[in-house]
Parts: structure tokens; sequence; C-alpha cells
């Protein structure tokens, strides 16, 4: 479902699913969770799908083949035909990273969510520190990044693992000290 994009319904199924550990979501925000990367065994599922990449890398691959699709149909036979293909690319250019941008959003916000819920579960308790140090300082991260400063600050004013060394300075770069 990641692989296609389709954030919501990813989240949907790991909410049910009760065999998957947070933690395994890391990979695919390597930026934020490189300190806990050994936090997490990863899990081989019988071949099923690829381990998760990076979410950036897969939605830019997503979009690239989507918009390769689009662009087969066009042709380039004549200079009216070169001339409108080139100022398609030119237009298109600030439409795919405003489509880039919007699309990452919605996963850090699904993402966000899932986190979330799974700290209102109590699955918490039955991960290591380390584990609940790096779901804690991601949910942080995903909200900072989605602008959700209202949760941001429940999260850090109630008991929280996060690791307050990574935290506190995208906090202060963003303009935004935690209310503890």
């Amino acid at each position: 479902l990641v692989s296609e994009l389709q954030f919501k319904e990813a989240v949907e199924f790991l909410l049910q699913c009760r065999n998957v550990s947070p933690g395994e979501v890391f990979p695919f925000f390597p930026a934020y969770t490189e300190r806990w990367r050994g936090a997490v065994a990863p899990k081989r599922y019988w071949g099923l799908h690829s381990p998760p990449q990076d979410l950036k890398l897969t939605i830019q691959e997503v979009l690239k083949s989507r918009r390769s699709r689009k662009k087969g149909v066009h042709s380039a036979g004549d200079a009216n035909a070169r001339l409108a293909s080139r100022q398609h690319v030119f237009m298109t250019t600030e439409q795919e990273e405003t489509e880039f941008k919007a699309v990452l959003s919605d996963a850090k916000l699904c993402f966000a969510r899932y986190l979330s819920s799974v700290r209102l579960s109590g699955v918490m308790e039955n991960l290591g520190e380390e584990e609940r140090q790096g779901v804690d300082s991601l949910l942080a991260r995903l909200l900072l990044d989605t602008t959700s400063l209202k949760e941001l600050n429940l999260l850090l004013s109630g008991g929280h693992a996060c690791y307050i060394d990574e935290v506190l300075p995208v906090l202060r770069e963003a303009g935004e000290p935690p209310r503890a």
C-alpha cells in the first residue's frame, strides 16, 4: 500500500496487525531514525514485499513513474510539439514539486496518526527503551514537520521517551519551544 501511495490504508492495516512493531516504520524515515536503526530487528515477510525504503524515495519513484506514463502519450514529432513539450516540462516542474510535498505531508500525517494510536494502545509498554525513544522522537519530528503543534505540545508535556537532544534543536529552529 505504501508503494502505491495509499498511506491512510497502509496505516489502517498496520493498526490491525498485532505482529508489527511500531519501530518497523523507522526505515521510511532514515534521516530521523538513524540513531535507532538497530533497535528493531528487521522482519522477513516471506518475500511478499521488498524491505521498506526511505519514504521520500518511494514517493519520488511512484510520481516519476506516473508522469512517465502520462508523458508517453505526448509526441515530439514537429517543432510545435517539441516547444509544447518543453513548456509542459517547465510548467510541471513546480507542479511536480508541489505534488511531491503534498504527498509527503499526507504520508507524514498518516504515520504520525499511526504512532499516536500506538502510543494510546498500550503497545509502548512492551517495547524496549531504545525503540520507545525512537517512536516518540519520530512522532515529534513528524508532528513538527506537519505543523501539528498542538499535538506536539501534548506529546512533550506528558510522559514521553523522546530523545530531547535531537528534538529540542528542531523545535528551537522552528521557533516552537516545548511547553513542559
